[in-house]
């Protein structure tokens, strides 16, 4: 029987681990075995993982001690192929099949911009990080980057062979987000037509750049009355929270906190904004688009211009430029007609990403 293992740190709420239980479920209904071997076993999304994939902790407290485990692991099962997410467990599971000496096909996915990302975090860890990704990512059988901007910047900055690298967009459409999308919904701020609801999702870190987000809602409400959700939990909360208080916004923007279905939010918001300063391929600017919802992004690298086609399907705005955003979220919002957002994302529908996959991972 054919069969895969995937190697992921654990199962918390980010866009990275919904693709990868999206892609484990689906993988499995193929008739091919699935192995999700996580660094430890937590997260919401565990209650997504289908019962007919087994589940392997390895119980580690931090990703680094997944090494010595996750090489036993490989010893006792001997895994024909293996898919791992996000780089420092790309660069761990390459180390760990060095050491175990177990022979078998290792694919590692890149999911942000590395060379951007890194600049955003102080940590000497994420210094450390890039400089073995450099070395590592040689010794991987095959690269996957989920966006050609992500591709271009392992090839430019991390000098890495382009031969080796494949360019497959997430399965990010599915039957199952439609579903939750049109389930019922029932909150006060959507009950009043004439008030538009504004939606941003994501975790609450300088990466997704709320603060540019909120100071550009600050300005849209001098010209129209509007609302404004951000989904999500992060260390920045408290901060943004003091931000919409300074701003004096703070009885129309709320901070819900991490949600299990945001798709029915999604489907009632008048408008969708990605506000980011890096990305790779930004799954719910996808989810939005399926969702029907206008869509407004900064064009950071990388993602936006490939999903939104160079600004055919929502409007692009410069990083970091508040009256910008500002301007581009009230033209949305005042236009009477929209482009068929849902119409473009059913090309990252499911059945287009897992086949990619597959055929990278030699699974068809």
């Amino acid at each position: 029987m054919r069969k895969l293992s995937i190697f992921i740190p654990t199962l918390m709420g980010g866009g990275a681990e919904r693709v990868i239980v999206i892609l484990a479920n689906e993988i499995s209904q193929r008739g091919i075995a699935v192995d999700l071997v996580l660094s430890k076993s937590i997260g919401p999304y565990l209650s997504d993982v289908h019962p007919s994939i087994r589940i392997v902790n390895l119980n580690s407290k931090r990703l680094f001690f997944s090494i010595v485990p996750l090489v036993k692991y490989m010893r006792e099962e001997k895994p024909k192929v293996m898919l791992t997410a996000l780089n420092t467990a790309n660069v761990i599971a390459i180390i760990a099949r060095i050491i175990s000496r177990v022979k078998f096909r290792l694919v590692v996915s890149e999911r942000a911009v590395t060379s951007v990302a890194i600049k955003d975090n102080p940590l000497m860890r994420a210094k450390l990080v890039p400089f073995l990704m450099r070395i590592a990512y040689q010794k991987a059988d095959a690269i996957i980057a989920v966006s050609c901007g992500v591709s271009d910047d392992l090839i430019n900055k991390f000098k890495l062979p382009s031969k080796n690298i494949h360019v497959v967009y997430n399965p990010v459409v599915t039957s199952q987000l439609i579903k939750l999308s049109n389930e019922k919904f029932d909150h006060e701020w959507f009950e009043n037509e004439e008030v538009p609801v504004i939606l941003s999702i994501g975790r609450l870190t300088s990466q997704k750049n709320f603060t540019l987000l909120i100071k550009a809602f600050s300005l849209l409400l001098k010209s129209r009355e509007a609302r404004l959700i951000i989904l999500g939990k992060g260390e920045l909360q408290k901060d943004l929270e003091n931000l919409t208080i300074e701003l004096n916004v703070r009885d129309k923007v709320s901070f819900p906190g991490f949600v299990k279905n945001p798709f029915m939010w999604m489907k009632n918001s008048s408008l969708f904004v990605l506000s980011s300063d890096y990305e790779g391929l930004p799954g719910t600017l996808i989810q939005a688009m399926a969702c029907g919802t206008p869509v407004v992004s900064t064009d950071c690298p990388s993602g936006p211009k490939e999903i939104l086609e160079n600004g055919q399907w929502g409007r692009l705005v410069p990083m970091r430029d508040v009256e910008s955003l500002s301007r581009a979220m009230v033209a949305t919002l005042d236009e009477e007609a929209h482009p068929d957002v849902a119409l473009r994302a059913q090309y990252f529908d499911v059945n287009h990403g897992v086949e990619g996959y597959l055929k990278i991972l030699g699974l068809i």
